[in-house]
């Protein structure tokens, strides 16, 4: 199967739209990060969709006016860009909504520093992988019927098609999404066109 063809491509999983839990939407959840005085923490392992969700809610901020500053922080590049705390850090201000992906990946002394320099930005949400550093706004989860449903977006053919079933699936890669559909790229990308 040629790239362009495998329903498994990065652009097809970026346009899939996020998984609200029935007892959870984005205006709830923004309530609940205002009453946490706009400073909190999304928590969830690695492919759990905290980035996805970021970018979910990312209109409803620019529909309240903030002016957002996004950070990415990853295991192969942990830190900010070179000079940030002497340019940008001086242009936040209480319309400023600091959003930082993979706080974890600082060490104590950076997270200090950007927690002091965060206070003067009007709000915080960072992800992490285990809660701490900030109050929990939401631990997120994946499961086997979340992964039936994205399938059954993506997979053209029969569930039973594709090599295990999503539960299994889901419980060899624990709930990673990232993983699993990476896999389910490599093993689209070996099978004939149709």
């Amino acid at each position: 199967m040629r790239a362009h063809e495998n329903p498994f491509r990065a652009e097809r999983l970026e346009s899939l739209a996020f998984r609200w839990p029935e007892s959870l939407n984005a205006e709830r959840l923004l309530d609940k990060w205002h009453a946490l005085n706009r400073r909190a923490a999304l928590i969830a392992p690695k492919g759990h969709g905290k980035t996805t969700l970021l970018g979910t809610l990312m209109p409803h901020w620019e529909a309240e006016g903030w002016i957002i500053r996004r950070y990415v922080l990853r295991e192969e590049s942990p830190r900010f860009p070179q000079g940030y705390e002497h340019g940008e850090v001086r242009q936040w201000n209480r319309q400023t909504l600091l959003l930082l992906d993979g706080s974890e990946q600082l060490t104590p002394w950076s997270w200090w520093r950007w927690k002091r320099w965060s206070r003067q930005a009007g709000g915080v949400l960072i992800t992490r992988h285990r809660p701490g550093g900030l109050p929990t706004l939401w631990q997120l989860e994946t499961s086997p019927s979340l992964l039936t449903n994205l399938l059954a977006e993506l997979w053209p053919g029969s569930l039973s098609d594709l090599p295990a079933s999503p539960e299994k699936l889901w419980q060899q890669r624990k709930g990673d999404m990232r993983l699993i559909f990476r896999d389910l790229y490599d093993w689209a990308a070996q099978q004939e066109p149709s």
